[in-house]
């Protein structure tokens, strides 16, 4: 008695809710719950299979700098994460604008991609170069450089909305499968550039056994970042502020480009893609 006594007391004295306040509580729960929507379980995380280093497909899972970067994020923040390979880059995209994958990593942040994707703070440098053969007669002095000449790019690649858009309006490009097939009509002379990230330029040439025969030019295309691309519809959208508190660190320490370094070192190493 005497405790239920001095519970009656400080309910009145606002010390404890009254009943009427913890029944409306907890009715409202399940309302609240819903508002907050389903909570992230697990990433499913996708990428380019032909992008090394930064992400590829070896034949039996997806690599490569930009994926080790994300997993690392998402195991530092206890979230459970899975690979999935979904086949081509255009693919991938389809996939994440319907909502299949969670994320996508990692991609130039562009207005077509702002439709269906959150993007988190620019996570490593991947200036787009322009390659050509070392004995083609251009006088490169920028992109104005290429007007008039026939050119090439992967298909579904974006450089960021003012090159998008200075190629679209002002160069002749040819949209193909991959950088591998790019530099192989470049050197046919089928075309007179390819444009690519210069990691993944690079790495083609030492697979295709072509490096010192194709060079990448100066000024770049673009220099803007690349960042890791959370699905809008995805539950696993909430963690992107705390994905870039772990990315900002990683960089602090110099742990990304210890990454990438390494990563291309993999691919000097074992320079193959699966066919297909």
């Amino acid at each position: 008695m005497l405790l239920q006594a001095g519970h009656t007391d400080d309910a009145r004295r606002g010390r404890w809710p009254s009943r009427a306040l913890v029944c409306a509580l907890l009715a409202a729960m399940p309302i609240l719950a819903a508002a907050a929507g389903p909570a992230c379980r697990k990433v499913v995380i996708s990428a380019d299979p032909k992008y090394p280093p930064l992400h590829w497909y070896d034949g039996t899972t997806l690599t490569g700098a930009s994926v080790e970067i994300a997993t690392r994020v998402f195991t530092r923040l206890g979230v459970r994460w899975e690979l999935q390979y979904l086949g081509p880059w255009p693919r991938v995209l389809s996939a994440a604008e319907h909502g299949d994958v969670d994320v996508v990593t990692t991609l130039k942040d562009t207005p077509e991609r702002r439709a269906f994707l959150e993007f988190t703070q620019p996570v490593l440098n991947n200036p787009i170069a322009v390659f050509v053969k070392v004995d083609y007669p251009i006088n490169y002095l920028g992109r104005d450089s290429l007007i008039g000449r026939k050119g090439g790019l992967t298909r579904g690649n974006r450089f960021g909305e003012e090159a998008d858009r200075f190629i679209r309006e002002r160069l002749d490009v040819e949209e193909l499968n991959d950088p591998l097939t790019g530099f192989r009509m470049l050197m046919a002379g089928r075309i007179d550039y390819f444009m690519t990230g210069l990691h993944a330029g690079r790495a083609t040439l030492i697979e295709a056994g072509l490096e010192g025969r194709i060079v990448a030019l100066a000024p770049y295309i673009a220099e803007t970042g690349n960042a890791i691309g959370f699905v809008r519809n995805s539950p696993c959208r909430a963690l992107v502020p705390a994905a870039n508190r772990v990315l900002s660190e990683m960089a602090a320490r110099g742990e990304i480009k210890q990454i990438v370094d390494r990563n291309l070192e993999r691919w000097r190493q074992n320079p193959v893609l699966p066919e297909g």
